[in-house]
């Protein structure tokens, strides 16, 4: 006798594929530096120096605080403003890459000093010489770059 036909094996069911993620070719920007100038004259421009790191870095944004801003593409790099008017200026920069992908915002601050204003005084002596004095307001310390003429 022979034995009764069998039904070839059948593989268990398997799941259907998933979607792998697209790689990304590079780490998200990051900033690894960001320093301005602490304190400016009016009239003097700040500096402020960037570092961005990612290896497909596009853009960084810098916002002086003043209602103006500038932007680049540079990873490394200097800019300067000038201030119109004295205060405290919160700066901010942020960076962008090819995948819009932003690092966090660094924020500092830009201290713009107005120059002292001088009241003179003078006291009058009996007979020559004329002895002036001045006196500068303790509140306003004169800056060293700040020629003061009377």
């Amino acid at each position: 006798p022979t034995a009764p036909p069998t039904a070839p094996p059948t593989a268990p069911p398997t799941a259907p594929p998933t979607a792998l993620p697209t790689p990304t070719p590079c780490a998200a920007p990051s900033i690894d530096a960001f320093v301005v100038s602490g304190s400016v004259a009016l009239g003097v421009p700040a500096d402020f120096q960037y570092r961005f790191s990612s290896d497909c870095f596009s853009k960084w944004e810098l916002d002086f605080g003043d209602g103006s801003s500038t932007s680049g593409v540079d990873l490394i790099g200097t800019t300067q403003h000038t201030y119109a008017s004295c205060g405290v200026y919160v700066v901010e920069i942020m960076g962008t890459d090819s995948y819009g992908r932003t690092t966090r915002v660094e924020q500092r601050d830009v201290q713009v000093m107005c120059p002292p204003t001088a009241t003179p005084t003078a006291t009058p002596c009996p007979g020559p010489p004329l002895i002036v004095s001045f006196e500068v307001d303790p509140a306003y310390p004169p800056m060293p770059e700040t020629p003061v003429a009377f």
